[in-house]
């Protein structure tokens, strides 16, 4: 192609050297003679026309590109709000896992339960010879002094709490002891603990008034039990001294030989203040402890 091109050359710079039909330009556009007017006042020709299925095929893929990103929208919101079916977008997410908390606020825990306060007890020593066992708190001493029954028995396996002297000479704030039952009383455990509870209250706190509860069944180890609990209202002669509410439990054990029996006896108020009478419940306690020997 020559860089100067004839000045008599009709092509059109940055054609491509022809005209299209006159057929193609609209009517206002050619001379009233139907011919094209002079070069250079020319418009641009008409853009080309689509074809129905080049419209169809566009309109197609914008539906499709539509449909895609609605899809990965859906996924990223499902993917935030749980994944779980059911569950609404933007709802928060659950876990199996308990949020982790600081150790310094929260103490951690243990599946072994803490040991019972009577593991730290001590047993009675001498308490065997009537067939029973059974442990009592660490302010309760042993004793080797037995204690009488009111029923002309001495029963061993004594261990006593808060013990002080007065004038009339020494006191304990309660005591437990045990002892085998006579042979001829063994027929009816209930009648044989309100007998004892009621020699033992008499003997150990004068003329009380007794209040005899119901004889209450037990089992300790599989063996038939029975308890009675009388409760004591006393006139004290020496209110520096003397109690003025006491209690006396008896626990009647059917042994395999013979009947094993305990007996707790415990103020509940009068006296000295120091030593104070024992805590509330801890007869209760010491007798759940009670084991068949």
């Amino acid at each position: 192609m020559s860089d100067s091109p004839d000045e008599n050359d009709d092509t059109v710079v940055g054609g491509t050297g022809s005209h299209p039909p006159t057929s193609e330009y609209p009517a206002d556009v050619l001379s009233p003679t139907g011919h094209l007017p002079a070069s250079g006042q020319l418009p641009a020709p008409p853009p080309p026309r689509r074809s129905r299925a080049q419209t169809l095929v566009v309109g197609g893929s914008i539906a499709a590109i539509v449909l895609v990103v609605a899809a990965v929208v859906l996924i990223v919101a499902t993917n935030r709000g749980g994944g779980q079916a059911g569950q609404p977008t933007g709802a928060p997410r659950t876990s199996a896992v308990p949020p982790t908390t600081s150790a310094s606020t929260t103490p951690a825990t243990s599946s072994t339960p803490p040991p019972s306060h009577t593991e730290r007890w001590h047993p009675v020593a001498g308490a065997s010879s009537s067939g029973l066992t059974y442990s009592v708190p660490q302010d309760w001493a042993n004793s080797s002094k037995p204690r009488s029954t009111g029923r002309g028995e001495q029963w061993g396996g004594v261990a006593e709490f808060g013990t002080y002297q007065c004038p009339q000479g020494r006191y304990t704030r309660g005591f437990v002891a045990s002892g085998k039952a006579p042979t001829g009383d063994q027929t009816d455990l209930g009648a044989l603990a309100g007998d004892y509870a009621d020699a033992l209250a008499k003997h150990w706190y004068g003329e009380p008034r007794i209040e005899t509860g119901t004889p209450q069944q037990r089992q300790v180890d599989g063996h038939e039990a029975v308890l009675v609990t009388a409760k004591l209202s006393i006139d004290p002669e020496n209110p520096d001294c003397d109690a003025s509410s006491a209690e006396v439990l008896v626990l009647a054990v059917k042994l395999d030989r013979g009947v094993g029996v305990l007996a707790a006896v415990n103020d509940l108020e009068g006296g000295p203040s120091d030593p104070p009478c024992a805590p509330d419940g801890v007869i209760q306690q010491i007798l759940s402890t009670v084991k068949v020997r």
